[in-house]
Order: C-alpha cells, then structure tokens, then sequence
C-alpha cells in the first residue's frame, strides 16, 4: 500500500510539472500601469498604459498598450497621441482610432499602438492620449527615469 502511494504521488508531481506551462494563462482584467499617471492633478487617472520592450531602447520599435474606461462618451472617431518629450525637441505619433462599437463612458477599451522610439535622453517624458477635435478624451504620462 505504501508503493501505491508513493507512485501516485510522482505521478500527480509529474502531472503539475508538465501541465503547469500548458495551461492558458488569462491576463488580468488590470495591468501593471508602468508609473503612468493623469495629466490632470484633479482627474483620476482613466488611462492604464503600459509598453514593451521595458525598458524602452532607442531608436526601436516599442508597443503601447493603452486600456481603461473613459469618464464621458467617445465620438465615433478619435487619435491616439503619443508624444515623447526631450530637453532639445518632441516626437508625436498620432493614429486615428476607431472603435467597433461607440465607446460611452464607463466602457472598457484596450487599444496596441506601436511607436519607433527615437534617441532617449536620460530624462524623458512620454504622454499618451486619447483626443477629438479639440476635446482630450484622457491623458497620462510619466516622466523617465
């Protein structure tokens, strides 16, 4: 009886230890920000951004991942601004957005935007945001590093 345990022991550890990798892993519904905050002191934060490779390298391509809810109603079509500050000048990349469905406020969204890095600085500044017209929809950024 003591075998029978014994086997049935390495054999559920074996199990685990095959499976374990094999299993999907399902992303959390949040993610990790990476230090992004609101533009805006008095406006919560409604923007999670997040980017890979991290850290950044220059001049290579970088993705952005930009996920949240907005506090009002997104018109049917928008930009995504991503702007890189530096001491000397300032990189912008903007990208029409247009959502499946009409985004209303309170709705998630998660948006991939991949950008060519230029030469970083030891300080930067990156500021992503979501924009109409002349109407911010959200904005966060973060200061590097």
């Amino acid at each position: 009886m003591n075998q029978n345990f014994i086997f049935l022991f390495t054999f559920l550890a074996m199990l685990y230890v095959v499976n374990i990798n094999a299993l999907p892993h399902r992303r959390d519904e949040t993610f990790e920000n990476d230090g992004f905050v609101s533009c805006e002191p008095n406006i919560p934060p409604e923007l999670s951004v997040s980017f890979t490779p991290n850290p950044l390298v220059s001049n290579a391509n970088a993705t952005f991942e930009v996920a949240g809810s907005l506090l009002i109603d997104a018109p049917s079509k928008f930009n995504m601004d991503i702007i890189v500050y530096t001491d000397t000048s300032e990189f912008h990349d903007s990208s029409p957005v247009e959502p499946t469905t009409l985004l209303k406020a309170g709705d998630k969204f998660d948006f991939f935007e991949d950008f060519t890095m230029p030469v970083l600085p030891e300080n930067y500044l990156i500021q992503v945001s979501l924009n109409s017209l002349d109407t911010t929809l959200a904005c966060s950024n973060r200061t590097f590093p």
